[in-house]
């Protein structure tokens, strides 16, 4: 795994000009995606840039869009990931890729899907790594709301 502190600002910021995800490059530099975001993620202000929103996948709309509506960084990424499912199961390891955290698979999940029904009230199918129809749903009117915003 690379150090955050051998990642250059300069590489960051020209894989995200080519439109590539926080998760990607996490990927290509071998760091976690939250050490990445800590370091080079602007900070502060969560509603995307004039024309920022039209750009962001999808998935990385949804974890905006969580973030601006109190879920903290690692519960967005991983109920984000589950919205992305459309409903279809998904392995913890899936959920929990490239996360910080000395927490264990299980526990970093459990404490998002707390954090989601909590903040969201976000439902999810009994023993399974899911969301409900009507929690994709509210997660995709959420999404819209946000961009509105914006």
């Amino acid at each position: 795994m690379t150090r955050i502190e051998d990642v250059s600002a300069h590489y960051v910021a020209e894989k995200r000009r080519l439109n590539a995800s926080w998760a990607a490059i996490a990927r290509m530099t071998g760091c976690s995606e939250t050490a990445l975001r800590q370091r080079f993620a602007p900070s502060g202000d969560l509603r995307p840039a004039v024309g920022e929103a039209r750009l962001m996948s999808p998935r990385l709309k949804a974890e905006k869009a969580m973030r601006a509506a109190g879920v903290s960084q690692a519960s967005a990424v991983i109920l984000a990931r589950l919205w992305h499912a459309n409903g279809a199961r998904v392995t913890g390891v899936e959920l929990t890729r490239g996360l910080d955290g000395v927490a264990t698979v299980g526990e970093q999940v459990g404490a998002a899907r707390v954090e989601g029904r909590r903040l969201l009230q976000l439902e999810y199918p009994t023993g399974a790594y899911a969301l409900t129809a009507d929690s994709v749903t509210r997660i995709s009117h959420l999404i819209q709301d946000w961009e509105r915003r914006a």
